[in-house]
């Protein structure tokens, strides 16, 4: 494999994380608006859940281009550039699921 194949393997996996912290705030942060020991309204929690459907369209956005700058190296081996990203947003947005779900529990 080549150097850059490698640096587009890297970087496709460490994207989803990265662009959802830029939409997001951390998940202890999502746990605690939804309980109310951060004061939040209707209008921030719509704005966290807009962030959580933007911050993934972008997320997958970057993984696929980066998929396809690297099918030149790596063939058809390059979707599993795609798939590990998709599974890494996948698991980041389940563990913000579960902040949410959690500070809900919390504030009933």
């Amino acid at each position: 494999m080549r150097s850059t194949a490698a640096g587009l393997v890297g970087a496709g996996l460490v994207v989803p994380p990265a662009v959802m912290s830029c939409f997001l705030p951390s998940p202890s942060t999502a746990y605690d608006k939804a309980s109310g020991q951060i004061s939040s309204g209707p209008e921030s929690m719509a704005l966290l859940r807009r962030g959580e459907v933007e911050g993934t369209i972008v997320a997958l956005g970057v993984a696929i281009a980066m998929t396809l700058l690297a099918v030149e190296d790596l063939g058809p081996h390059a979707a599993w550039i795609f798939v590990g990203a998709a599974l890494i947003l996948a698991l980041f947005l389940w563990e913000y699921e579960r902040a949410f779900r959690l500070g809900r529990q919390v504030a009933l």
